[in-house]
């Protein structure tokens, strides 16, 4: 268990652009950008869960030993490569909130059609890394011009909208069930997903939800800058 008073990882410190590279021993062949890159391309060919330090280290021509000098552990790796599979969020123009919800919205889903392993992964703590929270920071500046009186848990709720979303577009729900069950499923549930239904658009449902969500702010917007 780690205390309140440890020091964060090195990897994560440099993350932010708090620290230097060790300079200890031989000169490193790599950039930490290029050790994580490099695991973003793993994770992208076969999942996160195939990004393993073994692995990481044979496509860089790396002992497992020579990799910590620049990631100390799989958990941090981890982190590191969610961070940078998100990227920097961008940064929408001021003065139209609606637009700018929406630029964010389909940024973070195209995200997320790019690195498929993205929104499936398991969401164990908080992040420590800095793109997450240029995400955040983004829609929470976005909600609050549109006159949200609570942006940060709408922008919560935004994220949690295109990842679930996204999940959605990726295991392509009820198309591939078994007859049988898809059957049993309309009898019992006859207002869920089955693979009998009509093909769903994640994309367009989700557009149309996060509409449902901000609607009350961008009327307030709207109203106060003639926004459409």
């Amino acid at each position: 268990m780690h205390s309140q008073d440890e020091n964060p990882p090195q990897a994560l410190l440099q993350a932010w652009g708090l620290a230097s590279p060790p300079r200890r021993g031989p000169k490193a062949r790599f950039e930490l950008t290029d050790v994580v890159s490099a695991a973003v391309e793993l994770a992208d060919d076969a999942g996160l869960d195939a990004v393993t330090l073994s692995e990481l280290a044979r496509r860089l021509g790396l002992t497992t030993t020579g990799l910590y000098r620049y990631v100390d552990s799989k958990d941090v790796l981890d982190e590191l490569v969610v961070d940078a599979a998100l990227g920097p969020a961008p940064h929408p123009r001021a003065g139209r909130a609606r637009a700018g919800i929406r630029e964010l919205s389909n940024a973070l889903w195209s995200r997320y059609e790019t690195h498929q392993w993205l929104a499936v992964r398991p969401v164990v703590r908080a992040p420590r890394c800095p793109n997450a929270y240029s995400w955040l920071a983004e829609l929470v500046r976005a909600l609050r011009e549109a006159g949200d009186p609570r942006p940060v848990g709408t922008a919560i709720a935004i994220d949690t909208l295109v990842r679930g979303y996204a999940q959605q577009a990726l295991a392509s729900v009820g198309r591939d069930l078994d007859p049988v069950i898809a059957s049993e499923i309309g009898r019992r549930h006859p207002d869920a997903l089955v693979a009998s239904g009509p093909r769903v658009e994640p994309k367009e449902d989700l557009d149309e939800a996060i509409d449902r969500l901000t609607a009350p702010q961008w009327a307030s917007s709207s109203r106060g800058a003639g926004e459409q």
